[in-house]
């Protein structure tokens, strides 16, 4: 995927068309049989399960896999909470402290857009200030930055006018 369309998808998609585009998916290895990204699914069951995903976490980051954990900081479906009670059973080392994403605006205003902390140098977590779970889809511009950025390798709070 080449980087100079950035601007572009900042200004012409959501996320889910975004995330379903073709040259998204080829990039990231997305097999043609796996359907297209939904952001509501109605008819699911859920099974309560005490490990959940957590489990793949591990492995992902004994292989050194970078992992991007995207969540909205004022969310009271999926708090953060659980996150930190999680991530401290990993013991990874902390590689960067939790720093804000101030961004400032043309007339020199500035307001924090969202949170970041990594641990072991390959696992983020990201936050979309003031934002619940559905933080990817109501806030595009933040959530595009911060997932394009990841998979560039660039900063994460790196952000362009």
């Amino acid at each position: 995927m080449d980087p100079s369309f950035i601007e572009e998808v900042h200004q012409s998609y959501t996320f889910t068309d975004y995330i379903n585009r073709e040259d998204v998916r080829e990039a990231l290895h997305v097999p043609y049989y796996v359907p297209a990204y939904r952001d509501t699914y109605e008819g699911l069951t859920y099974l309560p399960n005490f490990e959940g995903s957590a489990w793949i976490y591990d492995i992902f980051y004994k292989y050194g896999y970078k992992m991007l954990h995207l969540m909205g900081d004022a969310d009271g479906i999926l708090s953060m909470r659980g996150f930190w009670k999680w991530v401290k059973t990993m013991e990874w080392p902390v590689t960067t402290e939790w720093n804000p994403w101030i961004y400032e605006f043309e007339d020199g205003s500035t307001d924090i857009l969202g949170y970041q902390k990594q641990w072991g140098g390959k696992v983020t977590l990201a936050t979309i200030h003031g934002e619940g779970h559905s933080g990817l889809l109501t806030k595009i511009f933040r959530s595009k930055t911060l997932v394009t950025n990841f998979m560039f390798d660039r900063p994460l709070f790196e952000t362009s006018q």
